[in-house]
């Protein structure tokens, strides 16, 4: 595993592909995620560095 070198912004964008828009509707539930599995890190690594973060769905 790498280290990051420091900085005191990260954006962290977290993406859905779909490759099938037209017949497959897709219903992304990232917050529960976030909120279920990564909180505790983010909080921690917020001490340090602004952290921004974004979803988007693609397709």
């Amino acid at each position: 595993m790498r280290a990051l070198k420091y900085a005191s912004e990260y954006e962290v964008i977290f993406s859905l592909m779909n490759n099938n828009p037209e017949h497959m509707k897709m219903d992304w539930e990232i917050r529960e995620a976030l909120d279920g599995y990564l909180r505790p890190f983010l909080k921690e690594a917020s001490v340090v560095s602004n952290l921004t973060i974004n979803s988007q769905v693609i397709g």
